[in-house]
């Protein structure tokens, strides 16, 4: 039940955030070419996100997760950086590029999460 608890949590944080990261996306693309306006949204998105997320599971050692957070969300925006630029190719359209590369690793951060929880109670 808790998994269902801490999805539900995750879910409206990323709709939060997908909606953060399509405003910042979109503003960034006004100042910067598309490949920076989307690297600093990756980044932005990442320190959101990791603030959120350590005060949600009240995390005790915020230096480990974040070490893990770093390394789990470099796989994380890397593929996404690479699949919204190969989703880009084919329909060229940034916002529903961003969409739908957001919503294919929406699954993958989520477990990253949940398999450090469980690190970390098996480790205490």
């Amino acid at each position: 039940m808790n998994l269902f608890k801490n999805y539900f949590y995750f879910l409206k944080l990323s709709l939060i955030s997908l909606t953060l990261s399509l405003l910042l996306l979109n503003i960034t693309i006004y100042f910067y070419d598309i490949k920076k306006a989307v690297i600093i949204t990756l980044i932005l998105m990442f320190f959101f996100n990791f603030y959120n997320l350590k005060k949600y599971y009240k995390f005790n050692n915020s230096k480990t997760f974040f070490i893990y957070s770093i390394f789990t969300r470099a796989i994380s925006r890397v593929v996404e950086y690479y699949l919204f630029f190969f989703i880009l190719n084919l329909i060229d359209i940034h916002n529903a590029s961003w969409l739908i590369t957001i919503f294919f690793t929406h699954f993958l951060k989520f477990f990253f999460v949940e398999i450090y929880k469980n690190l970390i109670k098996n480790m205490i």
